[in-house]
């Protein structure tokens, strides 16, 4: 029988599921914290979205080679926005490029 799934030590299984359990809680510590208006809404929507349009067009730096530019928005979302906000963008931004990436039509070439 060939498995070809990659073999994961069980203690590795523990410490991620640690580590996802305190981000979690931690961005759910953040995100309630803030005091929700339609200015900061509306700047993390735009964050939001600039994080996944970051994603989705990658600059070329050299043949056969790409680089994602997410930091430039990211870093524009952490110091614009709380911490909460930031995490949020960056979080739903990430997202919509994974639903974007799923979704796309079959002719459109992405990254």
């Amino acid at each position: 029988m060939n498995d070809s799934r990659i073999k994961i030590h069980p203690l590795l299984w523990i410490i991620i599921g640690a580590v996802t359990t305190v981000a979690v809680a931690w961005s759910a510590y953040l995100i309630a914290q803030l005091e929700w208006d339609v200015e900061l809404v509306t700047a993390t929507a735009l964050l939001a979205s600039l994080v996944m349009l970051a994603c989705l067009f990658p600059i070329p730096v050299a043949p056969r080679v790409k680089a994602g530019m997410t930091t430039a928005p990211l870093f524009a979302a952490a110091i614009v926005l709380g911490p909460g906000c930031a995490v949020l963008a960056a979080v739903v931004g990430g997202a919509g490029y994974q639903v974007a990436l799923r979704f796309r039509s079959p002719g459109v070439r992405m990254p």
